[in-house]
Parts: structure tokens; sequence; C-alpha cells
């Protein structure tokens, strides 16, 4: 919305040495509320704006959504199946599954191993098998199983963790003190659609312990979710809110 005595606001993010800025005209007049509109853009924009990424992104789409997609999609899940099922037998290994009344997605293997921490055991697999997981923090780590895998690397990353679970290696001890997302239960007080349309108020991040998120908080990387609209912001949040001086919440009536 521009007129005459448009003004410029800018948004700024920076994940890494990767920095984005998007530029937005706004009337100095308009009826348009400048927090809401950074709010929303936060639901749609990507840190990757490459046309030639979000294409990618349309195209594996809609591969998955064939018949072909379908028939990967159901052997990726039976193989992380296996997986999640023989590492279980694995003395001191701990497997998040439906069992523990929580709903997974089956691709995504969450992994505890006794006396040692997620980064820990991220650390011994990129260095000892050279092989990535998707995240970690102090109890346990993300593995992530997908349609390009094969039976064979299943196979070598449960014997990469039974080799672990049963080796010592003191020398990575280092890693244990560093702190890393806890894993917190998210307490979900109202859905994310019925959040964003709710009255909302900024308030300093320091308040805000209690109180219902209003707004997406993701750093990048990794660009994994630490509130969502709708969630109970708690006491455990606040270390990995340090650059937010302000968040917006839901507002008390």
């Amino acid at each position: 919305e521009c007129g005459a005595d448009a003004v410029v606001h800018s948004f700024h993010k920076t994940a890494g040495s990767f920095s984005q800025s998007s530029v937005l005209h706004i009337s100095k007049n308009s009826s348009l509320k400048i927090d809401e509109i950074e709010s929303n853009l936060r639901l749609i924009h990507t840190t990757s704006p490459s046309i030639l990424l979000l294409t990618s992104l349309d195209a594996a789409r809609a591969f998955l959504s064939s018949q072909e997609g379908q028939n990967l999609i159901e052997e990726n899940i039976k193989r992380a199946n296996y997986i999640r099922n023989n590492l279980k037998q694995i003395e001191g290994v701990h497997i998040l599954d439906n069992e523990s009344n929580i709903k997974i997605d089956p691709t995504k293997i969450y992994i505890q191993i006794d006396g040692m921490t997620g980064a820990r055991v991220e650390n011994i697999l990129e260095v000892e098998f050279q092989t990535e997981i998707e995240s970690s923090n102090n109890k346990g780590f993300l593995a992530l199983s997908n349609i390009g895998n094969t039976k064979e690397e299943a196979d070598f990353f449960i014997n990469a963790i039974k080799k672990i679970s049963k080796a010592s290696f003191s020398d990575l001890e280092h890693v244990e003190h560093t702190i890393y997302m806890p894993l917190v239960k998210p307490e979900i007080i109202y859905s994310p659609r019925e959040a964003f349309y709710m009255n909302k108020e900024k308030i300093l991040t320091q308040n805000a312990v209690g109180r219902i998120c209003a707004e997406v908080i993701a750093e990048c990387p990794p660009g994994i979710f630490i509130l969502l609209p709708g969630e109970r912001i708690t006491l455990e949040h606040l270390h990995y809110l340090k650059n937010y001086e302000y968040l917006h919440v839901i507002k008390n009536v």
C-alpha cells in the first residue's frame, strides 16, 4: 500500500552466513499494522528463496503424489520401522514410538542411549561413521529415513548405534557441556489457526513465561521451531529467545 508519503520498512533476518532482506513500502497513514505484517511474513517466507529450490520442491511434491512416489513412501516407512524395531533390541537404547502414546512421523526416529547426550552421539556418528543426523539435544537425537536410503544403509546405521552403545568414547566428553534445545513436550492451548486470529499484544520476552505465543519463532540454522502460535511459553524456552527483546502473545481477557 503506497502513497506520496510512502515510508520503507525493512525486515532483515540473518542465518549463519546467509542474509535475507525483504522491503515493503507502507504508507505513513496506512491502516495496516506493521507488527502483524511481519508476523504473517514469518508464516510464508523462506531463507532459501531461490526459484530453482522452490521449483524442485514443487517437483518433489508432484512426484510423491504419483503412484511411484507413494510406493517409495510405503517402502521408506517399512524401512524406518525396521530400523526402529532393531534398535529397540539393543540394551541401553531407547526409541520413541507409538507405544509411547505420542503420535509420531514414522520416518523420524528419535533415539536415546543411556549415559550419553544426543550431542555426543551426533559427534561420534559424524566423526567415526561419517553419518549425519537431523538434530540433537541433551537427551537424544533425531535421525531421518528417506526414500533415497537403502536397506544396506539402514543396517549400517543400526550397527553404528550398536557399537556406540557398547563402546567408550571418553575423548568426546567435552560436548557434554554444550547446551542444546531441551526436549520439551509442547503445551498446545490453541491451534495455530485459532491463535493467528486472536487478539495479540507485544510484551518483553522476560515477562513471557506462562503466556501463549502468538507468532512463529524459528531460528535458521537449523530451521526448527522453538515456538508456534498457540503454544505456552515456558522457562525452558527463554534460553533460546535471547535474541528476542519482545514477543507477540495472546492478549489476556
